[in-house]
This record gives C-alpha cells, sequence and structure tokens, in this order.
C-alpha cells in the first residue's frame, strides 16, 4: 500500500504485507487495516489545529483517535524531514514541541481544548501539527525494587522473563540506499583465432580457465547510478604453430568497466522490475607469451560502450529474479603488442548475456550470469613484424556466480 503527496506527487509512506494465505474478502480487509495502520504510524504527525481563538483550540481528533476529555496532546514543528534517497518515502523525522493543548470536549471527529503550555506568543495557530496521542510509559518502581536481577519474591525479574539473559535491542533493518558492493567467482571457455599471411590460419582454445571479479555501485540518486568493474583471469593455451616454441604459452586475461545508468524503476524496492541504459567505457586485454616463431600477439580493445540491461522478479516475493543486458560499442580500438600485424586495422566488440538473481536478504543477493563475447580486428597493410596477418579474433563464454551486499 503507497501513500502519495498530492501537491508533488512523490511517496510519502509504504508498507506491504510479503505473504498471503488466503485470498477471500475478509482475509484482504483485514490485511488492508493492517496495511493502514503501518502506513498512518509513518506520519510524522496524527492530527492538526483547525482553528485558534485566544487560548482556545479547535482540533481534528476525537474519540475515533483514541482520545477523551482531559487528554494531553503536544503542539509539534516539523524540523526534518529524512527521505529514502531513492524511492522518496519517508525514514523518519524530527520535531519540537512547541505546546501542549488539554482537551475539554471531545466528539467522535472533533475535539475542543485550551492551549496550557507555549513555546512562545503565537507559536501555535491554524494548521500547527499535533502528536503524541501514544505516550510511552514505563512503570514507577520504589527502590526497593532496583534490584533488576531478582523480584522481591526471590525469583528472576519479569525483564528475564520477557526478554531472557542479556536482551539487546532490536530495530527493523533499513532497505539499501547508496549502492552494492561484489565479488565473484567464474569459469569460462576461450577461443582465439588468428589469420596468418604466410602460415595460414591458426586457432587455440581453452574449455575451462577460472576468473575472478570485484564489481561496485554508487546509487547517485533515485534514477542515476555509477558502476565500474574489474575481472581477471588466466587461460593457458597450447602453441598452435608447428615448429615454434614454446609449446604452452600462457595468457593473462584483465578487463576494466565504468560506466553509468539511468534506471527506470516499475516499483518503489531495488527487487522491482527495472530497465536501464547504460553509457561508459570498457577495456579489454589478453597478454601472451612470446614465441620464436610468432603465433600470437597482445591485443588490448577499449571504446565507449552503450547498452541495455533488465531485470524482472519470476515469484511474487521478489526473492528470484531473471534478466539480461547487451552491450554495443562504438568505434572501438585495438593496439597490438610487442608487434603490430597491419598497418591499420578494424576492431568490433560484441558483449551479451543472461542474469538469475536471489534475494538472500534485504542487504545480501546472489547474482549469476551466462556471458558471451566476442572481440574481432580485421588487418589491412603491413605490420612491423616479421608476418602480417589479415584477422584476429577472441570468443569468451563465460559462467559465474556473484555475492552482493547492498549498503
Amino acid at each position: 500500500l503507497d501513500l502519495f503527496l498530492a501537491k508533488d506527487g512523490k511517496l510519502l509512506a509504504q508498507a506491504e504485507v510479503s505473504e498471503l494465505e488466503q485470498f477471500d474478502i475478509s482475509s484482504i480487509k483485514e490485511h488492508s487495516a493492517v496495511l493502514w495502520s503501518r502506513i498512518v504510524s509513518q506520519i510524522p504527525y496524527q492530527g492538526r489545529v483547525l482553528s485558534r481563538q485566544g487560548l482556545r483550540v479547535t482540533v481534528n481528533l476525537g474519540k475515533k483517535d483514541g482520545i477523551n476529555e482531559n487528554s494531553i496532546v503536544n503542539a509539534i514543528q516539523i524540523l526534518k524531514i529524512n527521505r529514502h534517497p531513492k524511492f522518496n518515502f519517508i525514514v523518519s523525522s524530527e520535531k519540537e514541541i512547541i505546546g501542549k493543548i488539554k482537551l475539554l470536549k471531545v466528539d467522535d471527529t472533533l475535539s475542543f481544548g485550551e492551549l496550557i503550555l507555549e513555546k512562545e506568543k503565537g507559536a501555535v495557530g491554524k494548521g500547527t501539527k499535533l502528536a503524541g496521542l501514544d505516550p510511552i510509559t514505563y512503570p514507577v518502581a520504589g527502590l526497593g525494587k532496583l534490584d533488576f536481577g531478582r523480584s522481591p519474591s526471590g525469583g528472576p525479574s519479569h525483564s528475564q522473563i520477557a526478554f531472557g539473559e542479556n536482551p539487546t535491542s532490536w530495530v527493523p533493518q533499513r532497505p539499501p540506499t547508496f549502492g552494492q558492493v561484489g565479488a565473484s567467482l567464474g569459469l569460462g571457455q576461450f577461443s582465439g583465432n588468428m589469420s596468418l599471411s604466410s602460415a595460414g590460419p591458426i586457432s587455440a582454445s581453452n574449455n575451462l580457465y577460472p576468473t575472478v571479479s570485484l564489481a561496485g555501485e554508487l546509487w547517485v540518486t533515485p534514477d542515476w547510478t555509477v558502476r565500474a568493474r574489474l575481472n581477471q583471469g588466466i587461460i593457458p593455451i597450447s602453441n598452435p604453430r608447428s615448429g615454434s616454441n614454446p609449446k604452452n604459452l600462457s595468457q593473462s586475461l584483465s578487463e576494466t568497466d565504468i560506466a553509468i545508468a539511468y534506471v527506470f524503476y516499475s516499483g518503489y524496492s531495488v527487487w522491482d522490475a527495472k530497465v536501464e541504459g547504460t553509457a561508459g567505457f570498457a577495456k579489454y586485454r589478453l597478454f601472451v607469451d612470446n614465441s620464436d616463431l610468432r603465433s600470437f600477439t597482445t591485443m588490448d580493445y577499449s571504446g565507449f560502450k552503450f547498452g541495455a540491461k533488465g531485470s524482472f522478479p519470476v515469484i511474487e516475493d521478489l526473492s528470484w529474479s531473471v534478466g539480461g543486458y547487451v552491450n554495443f560499442f562504438l568505434n572501438p580500438s585495438m593496439k597490438e603488442s610487442p608487434v603490430t600485424s597491419g598497418s591499420d586495422n578494424d576492431a568490433s566488440i560484441n558483449q551479451f548475456g543472461i542474469l538469475a538473481i536471489h534475494r538472500l536478504g534485504e542487504r545480501l543477493k546472489l547474482e549469476s550470469s551466462l556471458d558471451f563475447a566476442v572481440y574481432s580486428a580485421q588487418f589491412t597493410g603491413e605490420g612491423n613484424g616479421s608476418e602480417s596477418a589479415t584477422s584476429a579474433s577472441h570468443r569468451h563464454v563465460g559462467l559465474s556466480a556473484s555475492v552482493y551486499y547492498l549498503f
């Protein structure tokens, strides 16, 4: 249940029931009443002053609000409202008591009272907010009852019965508002191809290589997100060129990615369905060992990317979601070392993937992804090495599992 403010259209309060065991009308009415009471409890005041004449005031509270004659309510001033940075509902508020009103006549929805305390003259007037209908009270104990460990009868105290030994305070966990950080482990398949001018096409592959990644997001505003990612991998291969040494070549993979995203949410929770557009810069480097008859070169691909990403829950409690992403690169570049395979090259990058997300808790999630990437280049002219090439490509297929902490 959501409550919006008509003045600016912002979400004011939100309450939800995660599981409904029955869907009959009586059950829905019961849950609706519970939701409404939760919504009302989030509003930082409970009534208003309708008018004031001298010390006499009229308020919009009555017997239906649980007050009686001679009740005293607080006139307050709201100093600050703290809103959720992403979804705008009220998280907390800071208030100051500026007066007290004693109610002399109480009707069902209207009451008349007298101002008995005022911070300064004229501080309480029409529109002043009212609170304190449910004051917190504590039992008054005599000096003989100050032994908190035992009751006067010699048995355990009421606090021990109610809370157990070494009780600690409990507060509800606030939803994540600032971002997330995570780490992942993965396994991948690699295939590398290169068409040499004299030796012809050569290829090498690795069907199972390990990767490790670190990633982070910062939710700058409810709509804008900044993210970064670092991925590392080790890919050993056999030297595919006949007569070339060494017979086994080591490769190291390094990927960095920095992007901003504009996010569209279908609801007011980070677990709701969402679609985002992304823009950023990515860099891919695959280092390979030298060999006496050169097979492959170290290649660095980089470029500005644009893409889309989305996910949607597949069960009602939002604990499981599926999604995907795709990235397009605008005029990517490729550099080789220690030699070049041509005087110029035309590079291209293709990336897309499938996601599965499991909510482990309010601040913890597990994400698995199946990723596909192809890096390729067409060469023209003669390179500065002993042998030129016409084309080269790297293909990666990876499966990874990530754990994210949301804060």
